[in-house]
């Protein structure tokens, strides 16, 4: 009885050592497909930071959809009218501050700096261009003191010097809706700023080499080759409902209600459309990611095998 236990006892541990290297086995995969379900999640910010959050064009869009540049014109034309009615300066002589063509410009212009400076391509935030429409102040001023029989002595130059600078608030506190000159001062923003700045400069090179790694993969295993697209089909059917959860972000944060407390209609439909853009792109780039992991997963079952990977 003794030798009958002990040779099945014998008989036993190599189906214990088979059935442990399978957990082992199914461990490893599981863990190694958390590692590629991340990466195809950290691959997807990556383009989102590369083709909408520091897109130009996209910005530019936006401003344009929402009609952004009358906005600010019409809004600099009522708050300079309020000034020249308190300094006794004629609306006119303000007329270049609120003008439609040169607004545009600072607001592209600003635009396209500001992505230069987080992406470490300009050094410092941009500074409004105030000079063609100060020019054109001083021309009006000229006129007007001049038709009313007025010297430019220092006090006069004092008070219109002090007017010129309280209109440059005026529009650039229009333009600056971020007050950014402020917030790059804070170290947080910085190390955003460091860390998105090396994400746009380095995912091409980052997507080249996963799709690398991925094919040599199959290349290595083409033994099990459908097997290993089954483990790709599910990782990404993973990371695609994980990316399409992003989408519900404004949601949870109750962005519509952030947003009625803002009392600047314009600025609000701008933020408004441009979060939807984000959204979009996430709920786009969920959907067809995993519409391709059960791509992989249809094109696995086909062939009928085994889904317990057998590699070696």
């Amino acid at each position: 009885m003794w030798l009958i236990m002990l040779v099945a006892t014998r008989i036993k541990k190599p189906k214990l050592k088979v059935r442990n290297m399978k957990i082992v086995k199914n461990i490893v995969f599981f863990i190694l497909g958390l590692f590629l379900v991340f990466n195809i999640v950290f691959v997807t910010l990556g383009l989102f930071v590369h083709f909408k959050l520091y897109n130009y064009n996209y910005y530019i869009s936006k401003f344009n959809s929402c009609d952004y540049y009358h906005a600010i014109s019409m809004k600099s034309i009522t708050k300079l009218s309020s000034l020249s009615s308190t300094t006794n300066i004629p609306k006119e002589a303000f007329k270049a501050y609120s003008d439609e063509t040169w607004i545009k410009s600072q607001v592209n212009n600003y635009t396209k700096h500001l992505i230069q400076y987080v992406t470490f391509k300009k050094e410092s935030p941009y500074n409004i261009d105030f000079r063609m429409p100060g020019l054109k102040f001083d021309k009006s001023m000229n006129k007007y003191l001049e038709s009313n029989n007025m010297l430019l002595d220092k006090n006069i130059s004092d008070e219109i010097s002090t007017v010129k600078r309280e209109s440059e608030e005026v529009i650039d506190d229009s333009i600056n809706i971020f007050d950014l000159k402020g917030i790059v001062a804070y170290e947080d923003f910085q190390v955003v700023r460091k860390s998105l700045g090396f994400i746009y400069s380095n995912i091409f090179v980052y997507c080249s080499g996963l799709g690398l790694l991925l094919i040599l993969i199959l290349i290595y295993y083409r033994k099990v080759f459908y097997n290993i697209l089954l483990w790709y089909g599910y990782s990404f059917v993973a990371a695609g409902a994980l990316i399409f959860f992003f989408s519900f972000t404004p949601y949870f944060i109750n962005f519509s209600r952030i947003m009625s407390l803002m009392e600047d209609e314009h600025i609000r439909v701008l933020i408004t459309s441009i979060i939807d853009g984000f959204d979009k792109y996430f709920i786009e780039a969920g959907v067809i990611i995993v519409v391709l992991g059960l791509s992989l997963i249809w094109i696995s079952s086909k062939k009928t095998i085994n889904y317990n990977l057998k590699i070696g």
